[in-house]
């Protein structure tokens, strides 16, 4: 599936989005099972300065493009530069935005994950949702959205800050006081990031996005018909995708809840 309607050098990466195909019978590269290759489509041409050196980040797609990338999919990008012809693939179980600012003519638009907190930040500052993800705000307040990106994610909002990532192993110690894990009839949040969920109508624990538990797991306290979303001490996960500029922000937040184990290039 090919997005229709995008041309110019936003578009100049297109994608074919297919589900992850099957192993193939019989043993590929290392024993493992071969797969087969979706068919690469051809890009647009674009010049040198349209895109950044490979790899592609996908934050320098169109946000028309970005639509089209479905969790567990696999994705191929192809750009032509000249004569030359550069084609990456990639497969992702989590596509995770972090506050980027674009800015506009006259207007700054803000695409962000949903945090409890934006909503009435970003009618500080006369937001208006226009749907997706996304705040559209006068040019005027760049410098105020900017330091309220930083205060929500520990990021500007640039897209080169959040296109360097790293993959965050975090570690539960909470010390009693104001737990940050563990929150009455409510999801459980670090650094603008959801670590955990409940599905709305089971009351089923859950976690967030990008988020991948590797010791224990969020859990579920019922009390009549009121509840605890809570993660135990002692429990560690792993957040995906964090910009490397909002981990000294993330460190902050777990000041008394916990503490960061790792960090690893994404």
């Amino acid at each position: 599936m090919i997005p229709e309607g995008v041309s110019g050098a936003e578009a100049a990466c297109r994608f074919t989005v297919t589900p992850e195909p099957q192993a193939a019978a019989g043993p590929g590269i290392n024993g493992s099972a071969a797969r087969s290759r979706p068919q690469q489509p051809e890009g647009d041409a674009a010049t040198a300065t349209a895109f950044p050196t490979p790899p592609f980040s996908f934050v320098t797609l169109s946000s028309q493009s970005r639509s089209f990338l479905l969790p567990q999919y696999i994705f191929v990008c192809t750009l032509r530069i000249g004569a030359n012809r550069i084609t990456t693939v990639s497969t992702h179980a989590e596509v995770i935005i972090m506050a980027i600012l674009s800015v506009d003519g006259a207007y700054i638009t803000l695409e962000a994950p949903f945090h409890p907190e934006l909503s009435p930040q970003a009618r500080r500052y006369r937001g208006r949702f226009v749907g997706k993800g996304k705040w559209r705000f006068e040019a005027k307040w760049e410098s105020d959205l900017r330091a309220m990106c930083h205060m929500l994610f520990g990021v500007d909002g640039r897209p080169e800050t959040v296109a360097d990532q790293v993959d965050l192993t975090v570690a539960v110690e909470e010390n009693g006081r104001s737990p940050l894990f563990r929150r009455f009839h409510d999801d459980i949040y670090l650094g603008g990031r959801q670590v955990a969920g409940v599905l709305k109508g089971r009351l089923i624990p859950r976690p967030g996005k990008g988020i991948r538990f590797v010791r224990g797991e969020p859990l579920l306290e019922h009390k009549g018909l009121q509840w605890w979303l809570w993660i135990p001490t002692g429990s560690e996960f792993i957040i995906r995708g964090v910009p490397r500029m909002a981990v000294p922000f993330m460190e902050s937040k777990l000041d008394g809840h916990g503490r960061l184990l790792t960090a690893q290039a994404a």
